[in-house]
């Protein structure tokens, strides 16, 4: 949800005052289509026009990346997660959950069987299964190839919490066939804080990672893990503990934050870094190799909103002055960690509308995510979609937006973008009224279209 400056540059400095923006979309228009715009059942092949604004900072009508909008409707304020070839979505503010296949071409929810009882904000993918949470503290897996679904023991598997934002740290975690969770150690009946669902078998495997980071749970702040296993969990009084689920009795290696801590936004780990917030008074992004436990705190900073990274690539936010802010968006910053110290951040005054920041600003968000395989970046911004809350892309230069169904003559409005290596998905829509997008990815074909555009 963007609050923007409804403000020219010529007053920007003079400071405006916030006003919610409603977006762009005509809700009559709310139905499947091609956002290249060639597939809204009115042959409006490419739209046969040019929204360019015959300036020199306008979009050149954006990418044409080709995602497909639905009329899938989901709550504004709910999780939106991605595994392979899965979207799985929340239906309301507090319960519901639904899912649907994108290479199926899905017009509607494939349906979970007592959608209600799961929690719309607490919701985990990976690969083919989608991981639930339900009013109990209770987790679920869901099997969407099978339709089968297992929920885990109160004995085995009790949540220590239910964190209330879909994006706050301390939700469940998951990726390929792993899902850990942070467990109330007095409900469980083996005292295991960290447990890991192993969904590699026919029968789902709760794996207890025996070495308890901290005395009790409500020290352990979150958890992140990796397809191969790999664990890694912050706790309150700055320490990382990385464990291996190869190896679920060992002791886990720690790795000290120093006396910046860490902060409460959602870490993001590759198996190689953790990218993180520190928790001084302006937060800072840094960098901590889980082998050797050495970190780098990124020039670009103090920093803000969240952070990702997937194979050594990475993304956060700025918050340095008022220059990097927006209403409610932040500059992007992103870069590689083989490439520090370079950085490449948003630039000032590039007015995705060529004159105004009332559309907002090439490079500037609310939400990033990579791809796992650190090829491609995404940028959207936060749930309810206003004006200005463009999906913009990059593939390690400058963030373009990308072009919409048509209806929106600056792109594609798009808030809470995700990610796998072979699914995007994102809310578009306006205002409150917000539906599922998504797109089949090939990171590689990505990549290739975005330098071919870049030649002159």
């Amino acid at each position: 949800m963007r609050k923007n400056l409804l403000v020219s540059v010529a007053t920007l400095a003079l400071g405006a005052s916030l006003t919610v923006s409603t977006g762009c979309f005509n809700l009559g228009d709310l139905f499947s289509g091609l956002f290249d715009g060639i597939n809204n059942n009115d042959d409006n092949n490419n739209n046969n026009d040019d929204n360019n604004n015959n300036d020199d900072d306008d979009n050149d009508d954006g990418f044409a990346l080709g995602a497909t909008k639905t009329s899938i409707a989901m709550h504004p304020d709910a999780a939106l997660r991605v595994g392979s070839d899965i979207v799985a979505y929340g239906t309301g503010g507090l319960n519901g959950v639904d899912w649907i296949r994108p290479s199926a071409n899905d017009t509607a929810g494939r349906g979970i069987t007592n959608s209600s009882n799961f929690r719309s904000n607490a919701i985990a993918v990976g690969n083919q299964t989608i991981f639930l949470v339900d009013g109990n503290f209770q987790v679920t897996a869901f099997n969407t190839q099978t339709s089968g679904m297992m929920t885990i023991s109160q004995s085995e598997i009790r949540l220590k919490n239910i964190p209330s934002g879909a994006s706050d740290a301390g939700h469940i975690q998951a990726a390929g066939n792993y899902c850990v969770a942070i467990c109330e150690e007095t409900e469980v009946t083996d005292g295991v804080i960290l447990k890991v669902i192993d969904m590699s078998a026919a029968t789902p495997v709760v794996i207890p990672l025996t070495q308890n980071p901290a005395s009790v749970a409500e020290q352990v702040a979150q958890v992140a893990i990796t397809e191969s296993g790999q664990v890694a969990c912050a706790t309150t009084d700055g320490k990382f503990y990385i464990y291996n689920v190869a190896t679920p009795t060992a002791q886990p290696l720690l790795l000290e934050a120093g006396s910046a801590g860490i902060g409460d936004v959602q870490m993001a780990f590759d198996g190689t870094h953790i990218l993180y917030q520190d928790d001084s008074g302006s937060p800072n992004t840094r960098i901590i190799n889980a082998s050797t436990g050495v970190i780098t705190t990124l020039a670009n900073n103090p920093s803000s909103l969240g952070v990702t990274l997937g194979a050594g690539s990475f993304g956060y936010f700025l918050n340095q002055s008022a220059a990097d802010s927006n209403g409610s968006d932040f500059r992007s910053a992103i870069g590689t960690i083989s490439g520090l110290p370079t950085i490449t951040q948003g630039e000032t005054g590039k007015f995705i509308d060529g004159s105004t920041t009332n559309n907002g600003l090439f490079g500037f968000g609310q939400k990033m995510c990579v791809t796992p395989d650190g090829k491609v970046w995404f940028m959207s911004g936060s749930r309810s979609v206003g004006s200005g809350e463009y999906l913009q892309i990059s593939t390690g230069g400058a963030f373009e937006t990308v072009k919409g169904d048509g209806s929106d003559p600056f792109g594609c409005p798009a808030t809470d973008v995700c990610a796998s290596n072979n699914t995007l998905a994102f809310k578009t829509g306006s205002g409150s009224n917000t539906v599922v997008a998504y797109k089949v990815l090939n990171t590689t074909d990505v990549v290739n279209s975005v330098a071919q555009r870049a030649k002159p």
